[in-house]
């Protein structure tokens, strides 16, 4: 099988990010989180579950408590999180400090099937918990991303480098690639702008 990533984070970390955008949809936010556990198998722990020391972008994206932090501040971890400026946010440096990892005993006991799998759970400052649980990332075995999100993925990344409106006419060709008469047009677009 073939997997894509939605996030700019390694394939360990894409779970964690699904999760912080559902808790952030449930009134988790920077200002309300008193603590939060990322549960994990031995796998992903060895590959994000760390804590997060400002070093490089290579270094942000393998980390669940940058991924994490990030996620909850923008709602998003996609290319602009991860700019070498944001690497020593102080905003984003306090959130990782409220972040611990576990084995999660459920998530090890499933093998490579859940090797990405994480257990979010939240402790808010009023006490309040909410917990989130995402067995596959997005793009994952048998979790295939929606076209529109792909899309928006396609968007964020080529709109900076080739304009908005080359960018959507790209969109518009690959979508109706089996009926397009030959590739000339495509291949034009797809060249770097002069």
């Amino acid at each position: 099988d073939v997997g894509f990533k939605i996030y700019s984070t390694c394939a360990s970390a894409q779970t964690i990010v699904q999760g912080m955008q559902q808790l952030r949809a449930r009134g988790l936010s920077a200002s309300n989180l008193q603590l939060l556990e990322i549960r994990l198998g031995k796998i992903a722990i060895s590959n994000v579950g760390w804590p997060y020391k400002p070093a490089d972008v290579v270094a942000a994206q393998m980390n669940a408590s940058y991924a994490a932090a990030v996620t909850l501040l923008d709602g998003d971890a996609s290319v602009e999180q991860f700019s070498e400026e944001r690497l020593s946010d102080p905003a984003i440096l306090d959130l990782a400090g409220r972040i611990s990892f576990q084995l999660d005993t459920d998530i090890e006991k499933g093998g490579l099937n859940l090797r990405h799998a994480s257990r979010l759970i939240a402790k808010t400052q009023e006490g309040i918990i909410l917990e989130t649980y995402n067995a596959q990332r997005q793009g994952g075995p048998g979790n295939e991303i929606p076209p529109e999100r792909i899309q928006l993925k396609f968007r964020k990344l080529a709109s900076p480098v080739v304009g908005v409106e080359r960018a959507e006419r790209i969109i518009e060709l690959v979508t109706n690639l089996e009926i397009l008469p030959d590739l000339r047009e495509l291949e034009n677009h797809l060249r770097p702008p002069k």
